[in-house]
């Protein structure tokens, strides 16, 4: 009765996130989703959709990008009168029909593979949450398991708004998005792992193989090709240094790009919170994961 409403609701802004409010309750962890969670049908059906989605629209938009690519260094080439303008056309229509066919051709196969990564990184996400409950508080665990389009909401509904919900939601995306990131990256680095091991083993039994040949053939005393072997082998760009030096040189720039989006994505978070508390959240959250891996990549 000392305390009016509005001096609660002040005092409930400045409330560290994670703690339950007195105005308005929340049960610390009720945004937790359980461990098998998505594996119900109806999160069955509308993570398929998505991730099929994605996959299509990720070979529709580098097709697109390439066709320019393409299309610019023709257009070059007849500046310079290397090929005439009908070429040019007909190389384009020949460009287009392959390409088209043979990336369509090979969607079920990403599109399988991606949902099967969504699955990986979405169990080894429940699994890390498990075992954190058994050694953070339930405070720091509500932080990190926070859905961020219900607390967008949640921190518009308590009256934050402009500079204040920006920061809030900063601090909320930071936590919320550290175990996706890391998880993503787990997975990430297991499949860089297994491709430099399946990389490995072809390149060792190419050379086994060379070997067998050579020993089969004859070679004469004195005469040794083995170099011969090793230069072919060093064509590739991976084999002209330490495999170990190469792999640990990716791991890295994967570590660094992960570290990078989750920084980016939770800004993009923080200010489409601000625009539009929830669906903003969402969506300012994957420009900004976009926009880090557009720039890394370039």
């Amino acid at each position: 009765q000392i305390w009016s409403t509005s001096s609660l609701q002040r005092l409930d802004a400045r409330r560290p996130v994670g703690v339950a409010s007195s105005v308005y309750p929340r049960e610390l962890g009720l945004d937790r989703k359980g461990m098998l969670d998505q594996f119900h049908p109806r999160a069955i059906v509308i993570s398929t959709m998505r991730v099929t989605l994605t996959t299509a629209s990720q070979i529709f938009a580098q097709y697109v990008t390439d066709q320019l690519e393409s299309e610019v260094k023709r257009e070059e080439l007849v500046v310079r009168g290397e090929i005439t303008p009908d070429e040019a056309d007909r190389m384009n229509e020949e460009w287009e029909k392959n390409e088209w066919s043979s990336r369509w051709s090979a969607y079920p196969t990403k599109a399988l593979h991606a949902l099967g990564r969504f699955h990986a990184v979405s169990l080894l996400m429940r699994i890390t949450e498990w075992y954190l409950s058994r050694c953070v508080s339930d405070e720091v665990l509500d932080r990190l398991t926070r859905d961020t389009f219900k607390a967008a909401t949640r921190e518009k509904e308590r009256g934050l708004e402009g500079k204040e919900l920006r920061r809030e939601m900063w601090s909320v995306c930071l936590w919320a998005n550290m175990i996706a990131f890391g998880c993503d990256c787990a997975v990430s680095q297991c499949l860089l792992v297994w491709g430099y091991m399946g990389y490995n083993r072809r390149r060792m039994r190419r050379i086994r193989e060379r070997m067998r040949l050579k020993t089969y053939n004859g070679v004469e005393e004195g005469e040794d090709d083995t170099g011969e072997i090793e230069k072919d082998e060093e064509n590739g760009s991976v084999f002209t240094r330490p495999m170990g030096f190469s792999l640990a040189l990716r791991s890295s720039k994967l570590i660094t790009s992960r570290f990078l989006g989750l920084l980016a994505a939770s800004a993009g978070g923080a200010i489409g919170s601000q625009i539009c508390p929830g669906w903003g959240t969402l969506l300012g959250s994957s420009c900004g994961d976009g926009v880090a891996a557009a720039l890394l990549d370039s």
